[in-house]
């Protein structure tokens, strides 16, 4: 419905969300598309009172998927009249946090509301914060993400700055 307001034509690829990989080009073209998407389901598609109370006709979480739906909506359009190449990754990009799949195996994690470890939700609660880092299987998914919040939250602000220099200089 939302594609034909648009007047754009759908390829019915779905969850599309943050596994594709293209150009710099084509990803900058989809993310300024992506936002006229995202302004038109904000004022035409969620009522007022969704925006800022809650859920009537779409999921509690919608307005923050808001770039999801957009991007689905401009993607599918694009993939369709052959105006966009892209490869899905989904095998390596948005990788679940709580996998045991080796860490050198994918390219970037998604961390979720999963229930066993990791879990963004568990860990703002604090319900890590007495776990150790010295983990087995440290090379694991689940355990490499709790590992590198765990040490990013215990950072003073002055060793983060030293390794962010220490960064910074190699890239030079």
């Amino acid at each position: 419905k939302i594609a034909d307001n648009f007047g754009f034509s759908f390829a019915s690829s779905r969850n599309l969300g943050s596994t594709w990989y293209s150009t710099p080009d084509q990803i900058r073209f989809v993310s300024y598309l992506t936002l006229f998407g995202m302004s038109y389901l904000s004022i035409e598609e969620f009522s007022h009172y969704e925006r800022f109370l809650g859920n009537l006709l779409w999921p509690d979480w919608h307005f923050e998927s808001l770039s999801f739906y957009g991007q689905n909506i401009i993607m599918n359009h694009l993939i369709k009249t052959k105006q966009l190449n892209i490869i899905n990754l989904k095998d390596y990009l948005d990788f679940p946090s709580d996998s045991k799949t080796n860490i050198d195996e994918i390219i970037q994690i998604h961390v979720g509301d999963e229930k066993d470890v990791f879990s963004k939700f568990q860990f703002k609660e604090g319900k890590y914060d007495n776990f150790t880092t010295n983990v087995e299987y440290p090379e694991n998914v689940k355990n490499y993400s709790l590992r590198m919040a765990l040490e990013s939250k215990r950072m003073s602000y002055e060793e983060l700055n030293k390794l962010f220099l220490i960064i910074s200089e190699r890239k030079e």
